[in-house]
């Protein structure tokens, strides 16, 4: 990963950008980040306080947890620039300040951020796994409002970490007789499997 400036929108106006998601296209140009769908949370009382916010202090993001960006690999990009990327952190303050934006274009707090861009990003790199990701997901909104993993995300996450158990025990040779109980039953090695593979997972990008 590496530390960044990522910007917040491109203007409609220049005449080499192709736009292929004629939903990111806002009144003030092309958005250039959007939620990452591993970054499933719907957090209307908490977007709503972040929203209040940004109209008399601006988006602050010195003040914040920071911002988590993912490129985007150019055949599923929603727009032909090479600054497009997914939040996997600050999404839903990202999205308070888009909704600021709509209701008070002129704010200087707001179009500030234009000007600006959103420094000291963590630019996630390329390659990196979807284990990893979900592990970014819990870590940062750990430490912001809202109900931090909440169930729309553990609904999405299940069926990945089932499979990846499964093929582990296929891998070991174990079926289900093969566990014991207390440290050996099957949910605590199948949890044990599951923290050792984040922890893999991340030490690889370091």
């Amino acid at each position: 990963m590496t530390r960044c400036l990522s910007y917040v929108l491109v203007s409609i106006d220049n005449e080499q950008l192709q736009v292929f998601d004629p939903s990111m296209i806002t009144p003030w140009g092309v958005l250039l980040l959007r939620r990452a769908p591993d970054n499933d949370r719907d957090e209307d009382v908490t977007r709503d306080g972040y929203e209040q916010g940004m109209y008399t202090r601006g988006f602050n993001l010195d003040g914040r947890s920071p911002m988590v960006t993912f490129p985007i690999p150019h055949d599923q990009r929603w727009c032909d620039d090479d600054r497009a990327r997914l939040l996997y952190g600050a999404a839903t303050c990202f999205e308070a300040w888009l909704r600021a934006k709509a209701k008070q274009p002129l704010n200087p707090y707001i179009t500030i951020t234009e000007q600006t861009g959103f420094n000291n990003v963590i630019d996630l790199h390329p390659r990196c796994p979807r284990v990893v990701l979900t592990w970014v997901v819990n870590e940062f909104n750990a430490h912001q409002s809202g109900s931090m993993f909440n169930l729309q995300q553990y609904q999405a996450k299940l069926h990945e970490y089932h499979a990846a158990w499964r093929d582990h025990m296929k891998k070991k040779g174990w079926d289900w007789d093969s566990f014991g109980t207390g440290e050996t039953s099957q949910d605590n090695r199948c949890w044990a499997f599951l923290k050792a593979l984040v922890l893999l997972n991340v030490l690889s990008l370091l």
